[in-house]
């Protein structure tokens, strides 16, 4: 499933089953030909240009908008719920997958090299369009700062010692932001081999597991900016940058 498919369903029902089944006639089309100038065009003249992660792409996301761009107003109610599809799956809470799953291993693989073709820190799996709870974290708290892949983690308790940092998001390019964020955090999760594990786990990168946890749960580090603006912060350690909400 992705966001054409979507929108072909909406449009003609008969052009998404052709699609659905790799029986795709536009190759040679030229309203298709006209829809990807136009994306090249953006892509060349725009810093928010599309973001595509596996069977998602969008034409535009920030903190406030996520915006897919077409030819022409045709059929604005495909388009519609193209957009709502890219929203449900981001803001989706994520469920529980079984560690014997066998396309698990062939996700962590495509999730890895995504994460480092983007050099980031952490990925999650709703990031690349699936609402499962896995995730890999680079553990800065590790000789060599490995990437380290969870199969269903969940945090079960978070200090009350908060680090306000900047972050950012390969959902949300060109965005950054100043988030609090517990210091120490004990952490249940599985490992692809299927062996069950507890630690508890500090410093930065207890941040990477928050941000990417809270892609599991469906919210962006965006709103949780938006939340903490709403609250009283007591600061304990400036050079820290340590607080305690009050």
């Amino acid at each position: 499933m992705n966001g054409t498919m979507i929108n072909y369903y909406f449009h003609c029902k008969r052009q998404c089953y052709m699609f659905a089944h790799r029986l795709n006639l536009e190759d040679n089309s030229e309203i298709v030909k006209i829809g990807k100038a136009i994306h090249e065009d953006r892509a060349r003249n725009s810093e928010n240009t599309e973001i595509k992660i596996e069977n998602i792409a969008l034409d535009k996301i920030n903190s406030k908008y996520v915006t897919e761009v077409k030819k022409s107003d045709a059929d604005v109610e495909a388009s519609k719920w193209q957009l709502l599809y890219y929203l449900k799956i981001l803001k989706d809470i994520s469920r529980p997958v079984d560690v014997k799953d066998p396309n698990l291993k062939l996700l962590a693989e495509r999730m890895l090299a995504t994460v480092k073709y983007e050099q980031g820190v952490g990925i999650a799996a709703p990031q690349v369009g699936l609402n499962i709870k896995a995730i890999w974290v680079q553990r800065f708290d590790k000789e060599g700062k490995p990437f380290e892949f969870f199969v269903n983690p969940e945090i079960k308790w978070m200090s009350s010692a908060l680090r306000l940092g900047a972050e950012g998001c390969l959902s949300i390019p060109n965005e950054r932001g100043e988030v609090y964020r517990s210091l120490v955090i004990d952490l249940a999760y599985e490992t692809l081999e299927g062996e069950k594990k507890r630690e508890l786990v500090e410093g930065f990168t207890a941040v990477i597991f928050q941000h990417e946890y809270d892609h599991l749960m469906g919210r962006l580090f965006t709103e949780r900016i938006k939340e903490q603006k709403l609250g009283t912060f007591i600061k304990a350690d400036e050079v820290n940058k340590i607080y305690y909400q009050k």
